[in-house]
């Protein structure tokens, strides 16, 4: 977005030199004159103005403040800034505060509730279109629309079924407690159950082409290690992978269908078999 206060110094110089001529018909303005000193004066003080206009013109935005003002609108809001979070990352969060402000306890306000929970990783729905992350908050089956379940994430996947787990449910169980309406009569928080599923694919090369399996194997497992609760597991997006990475035809022959998780459940993979054919 463009500013009308970056004007720089040259500009301003000519302008004040045409404002002379105009109350003048043959001012000397050649540089070292007296018109040109004090029109070099008056830009020189001008061009300082404009830049402070600039600069307070850019605090008042969200996405243009620098650090310490980005700090000071993050404190209004009453969100403050997470350990070591980056500018973009804190002004993407102060931002959807605002776009989608709390609503007394819809599913987006659980959602965000437990983000704040240190160490649990995003937020997502499933059923509807919005989906940001890798946690899951869906009514639970049987229950009445005032009973929550939340299913959430860690940063660290490696303490899913182990006791730090337990640690980060409670925590953030206390945490949505506290923030939640009374009109929600049960809250529930659980760690997914993890289906493992290590995909066996076989791939075709272009006559004379080296197929890069490696890139293959990485790209299938971050794929797969950043599906959110809930997600299927489609053939055709391995598929897909391994063709994008240089396969000219590529058949996933394990699992031998589409694989479908409930809203408590989360596909992930220690490996995968590629196989050139």
């Amino acid at each position: 977005m463009s500013s009308e206060f970056l004007k720089d110094f040259d500009s301003l110089l000519d302008q004040i030199l045409v404002d002379y001529s105009n109350q003048d018909s043959a001012p000397d303005t050649t540089a070292g004159s007296i018109t040109y000193i004090k029109a070099a004066c008056l830009a020189s003080m001008l061009w300082g103005l404009y830049r402070y206009q600039d600069y307070l013109a850019k605090q008042i935005f969200l996405d243009t403040a620098d650090t310490d003002n980005l700090n000071h609108h993050g404190y209004i809001l009453g969100i403050t800034r997470d350990t070591d979070e980056s500018d973009s990352d804190y002004v993407a969060r102060l931002l959807a505060f605002i776009q989608q402000p709390p609503a007394g306890g819809n599913k987006k306000d659980y959602a965000d509730w437990a983000k704040d929970t240190p160490g649990v990783t995003g937020v997502g729905f499933t059923g509807i279109a919005y989906v940001e992350s890798a946690t899951v908050i869906t009514p639970r089956e049987g229950l009445s629309p005032g009973n929550i379940a939340i299913t959430i994430v860690p940063d660290n996947e490696f303490i899913l079924g182990a006791t730090g787990m337990q640690d980060l449910v409670d925590s953030c169980y206390e945490y949505v407690d506290a923030q939640r309406p009374v009109t929600a009569n049960q809250l529930t928080v659980q760690q997914p159950t993890t289906v493992w599923i290590n995909p066996h694919i076989s791939v075709t090369a272009a006559t004379g082409d080296t197929l890069d399996t490696d890139t293959m194997l990485s790209d299938i497992l971050a794929f797969m290690n950043e599906m959110l609760p809930g997600d299927p597991l489609y053939r055709s997006k391995l598929e897909s992978i391994c063709i994008q990475d240089g396969a000219i035809a590529a058949s996933v022959t394990y699992p031998g269908a589409d694989v479908t998780t409930t809203t408590a459940q989360i596909i992930r993979a220690v490996t995968a078999n590629i196989s050139v054919v």
